[in-house]
């Protein structure tokens, strides 16, 4: 898998669906990508799905455009969270004042810290959330429970002498109940949002997963069960119809094959209600439509590669599933085992010689431990079983390049942030240009793109700028310049997540 950020534009007001489609339409003809573009990612509001409506008259995509267009997940799991967390607001809310009558008293934590260290245990700084900030809620939690005791006793002998309000305990059992779901979408995002594997064919199984712990949340009782049908009416707002570019990916999964990832639509049409009085079949109704479509895009690529698919060899490179809590790892078996044992009782008849027959007809589960479910290099598989598979390899090469998240491209914004600060007032739009996309490919030489930021950079350069401060080479910054930049700096690493 490889990234590389080719364009930086300077994009003007408005930012209208025509001027969106312009703006991609340059770039693309630019650089001579008229029949290379496979799909597209954007977030959700409604402007972009108006581009992509108009990208797909001029150009005319395969299928008629089914795989063209695929909405970032990560931005719809963060939506549902926000939309699930406004049901507890109020208990939210009165945990985070107890946290701030800890934290943003300097002469509290001064103490707090002390009496940690003091008791040998662990203290950790306040992570407050922000909205937009994907898992923010979340990491806050956590934070919290990892020194759940020493915040009670802390915070209970400043209510005894009455520098605050008392902190119900019940309000601690509503946390740790609302975090363990929050951890399940926390873990979803990061593997939905990497940069060097494959993560369009994972999205089946991540959507599985959290409707399996949403499911949970909501036979708790209230405020839970509201929290719950809060979320699962988000994600049936957005997964009513699967997009077929990630369903037709996990079909190309041998974790799951054609008959793992029917088997995945059903049960996730299942766990969000979808089979409802007015559509009973909903289920096997989205299971045909997604067969439908993996057998058009398979005639597609057998007119247009048949005989010269067994001589295309991608480069391709390891890949791996992201790192989960044990919580996680126990809805991974969950699911294995599930897959596994249909995968067993499925009826084999006699298999169609085609290539998509062969490949649906054969059973690679019933060869692969749980572990190895857990670790599949989907990438290396599909480069050792090319020769086998050549027309599917050459699918997979296509439907495995489209990522499930924006966040890889998104990166590159926040990074923007920082070189255009208040000591960089005169960059012009083409140097800012070159400095992120060179940065990129730097970055894509050492495969550091999902880890390395600016901070560093920006650390020695504010070394540079105090010492020329010093030397009267420089104006210092004022006290309102200085919030500002700080102020950019900050809002700089938050995406928007906007719903149409």
């Amino acid at each position: 898998m490889m990234k590389r950020t080719i364009l930086f534009k300077l994009f003007d007001y408005p930012h209208t669906g025509e001027a969106i489609y312009k703006v991609i339409d340059k770039c693309i003809t630019t650089y001579k990508l008229e029949n290379k573009v496979f799909s597209i990612s954007f977030d959700n509001a409604s402007n972009n799905t108006s581009a992509v409506m108009r990208l797909k008259l001029k150009y005319n995509p395969i299928c008629e455009g089914t795989f063209f267009h695929s909405r970032c997940v990560a931005h719809i799991i963060n939506l549902a969270v926000q939309d699930g967390l406004k049901v507890i607001e109020t208990q939210k809310e009165a945990f985070k004042r107890m946290l701030r009558s800890i934290f943003s008293n300097t002469q509290r934590h001064s103490k707090y810290i002390k009496t940690c260290k003091e008791a040998g245990r662990i203290c950790l700084g306040p992570n407050w959330d922000v909205a937009h900030r994907w898992n923010s809620t979340c990491i806050m939690f956590e934070k919290a429970i990892l020194q759940k005791e020493s915040l009670i006793e802390f915070h209970n002998l400043l209510a005894s002498r009455g520098k605050c309000s008392a902190y119900h305990p019940s309000g601690w059992e509503t946390i740790e109940n609302v975090t363990q779901v929050l951890q399940v979408f926390k873990t979803s995002t990061k593997t939905l949002s990497g940069v060097y594997y494959p993560t369009s064919s994972l999205v089946l199984h991540n959507l599985f997963k959290m409707c399996l712990k949403v499911n949970e949340l909501s036979v708790r009782g209230r405020p839970y069960c509201d929290m719950a049908d809060t979320m699962k009416e988000k994600l049936r707002k957005y997964f009513k119809e699967l997009p077929a570019v990630f369903t037709c990916a996990a079909a190309l999964n041998p974790c799951f094959n054609i008959f793992g990832a029917g088997s995945l639509i059903e049960k996730i049409a299942h766990q969000l209600n979808l089979n409802t009085t007015q559509e009973p079949n909903f289920g096997e109704v989205a299971k045909a439509r997604f067969n439908d479509q993996l057998t058009k895009l398979f005639d597609v690529y057998v007119t247009k590669y048949g005989s010269t698919a067994s001589h295309i060899h991608a480069a391709m490179r390891n890949a791996a599933f992201g790192e989960g809590s044990s919580q996680m790892e126990d809805l991974d078996l969950y699911a294995y085992n599930q897959l596994y044992d249909e995968s067993s009782q499925m009826h084999r008849g006699n298999t169609s010689s085609s290539e998509l027959g062969r490949y649906g007809g054969s059973n690679f589960l019933q060869m692969m431990s749980s572990q190895e479910f857990k670790n599949f290099d989907l990438l290396a598989w599909w480069k050792s079983n090319e020769n086998q598979f050549s027309i599917l390899a050459t699918m997979a090469r296509d439907l495995l390049t489209v990522q499930a998240s924006t966040v890889a491209s998104e990166s590159a914004f926040s990074i923007s942030g920082r070189v255009i600060s208040i000591r960089r007032t005169r960059l012009t739009p083409k140097a800012v240009e070159m400095s992120i996309c060179l940065k990129d490919y730097l970055d894509a030489a050492e495969r550091v793109q999902d880890k390395r930021s600016l901070e560093e950079e920006l650390d020695y350069e504010g070394e540079v700028y105090e010492d020329e401060v010093e030397a009267e080479l420089t104006t210092p910054m004022t006290d309102e310049e200085a919030e500002l930049d700080e102020f950019l700096r900050n809002s700089s690493s938050s995406g928007s997540a906007e719903e149409d």
